[in-house]
C-alpha cells in the first residue's frame, strides 16, 4: 500500500510541473505577442493627432475656436499633461477624447464631434480609432 502512494505521488509531481511549464509558456507566447503589437503614442498616436486634431488644436493658429479654450494637440506632452485627463487609462470607452473622435458626445449641453463637420479635416479611420483605442487601453 506504501509503495502505491509513492507512486502516486511521483505521477501526481510529473502532471503538476508539466501543467507548470505549459503554463509558463502560455503566458510567455501571450507576452510576446502583447509586444509584437505594442502602440506607440510618438510613432502611431502622434501622426494621427497631428494630421486631424493639430490642424486646429495648435498654438500657432490663432483664429481657431482652440485657442481660446486652451486645447492643444501638437505635442506628446498636450495629450499626456492636462487634457489628457481626458484619457481613462484602460478604458478607451470611458475616454471623452476618444468618444470624441469616435462619435458625437455631449459636453455641458452641447453636442460634439470632431473634427466638426464641414471642416475638410478627415474624420480617423476605423483602424486609427482602433489603434488609439489599444493604446488607450493598455495604459
Amino acid at each position: 500500500m506504501h509503495k502505491f502512494w509513492i507512486i502516486f505521488l511521483m505521477v501526481l509531481t510529473v502532471v503538476l510541473v508539466q501543467k507548470c511549464s505549459n503554463d509558463s509558456s502560455k503566458k510567455l507566447a501571450e507576452t510576446q505577442k502583447k509586444l509584437a503589437t505594442v502602440i506607440s503614442l510618438e510613432k502611431d498616436i502622434m501622426p494621427i493627432f497631428k494630421q486631424t486634431c493639430a490642424v486646429c488644436h495648435n498654438r500657432q493658429n490663432q483664429s481657431s475656436p482652440a485657442t481660446e479654450h486652451g486645447v492643444y494637440y501638437d505635442t506628446i506632452e498636450d495629450i499626456t499633461s492636462e487634457i489628457g485627463k481626458q484619457i481613462n487609462p484602460g478604458r478607451p470607452d470611458e475616454s471623452n477624447l476618444y468618444n470624441i473622435c469616435a462619435r458625437e458626445i455631449t459636453v455641458s449641453g452641447e453636442s460634439l464631434v470632431m473634427p466638426p463637420p464641414g471642416s475638410g479635416i478627415p474624420k480617423w479611420s476605423n483602424s486609427e480609432l482602433q489603434k488609439f483605442a489599444k493604446w488607450i487601453a493598455a495604459g
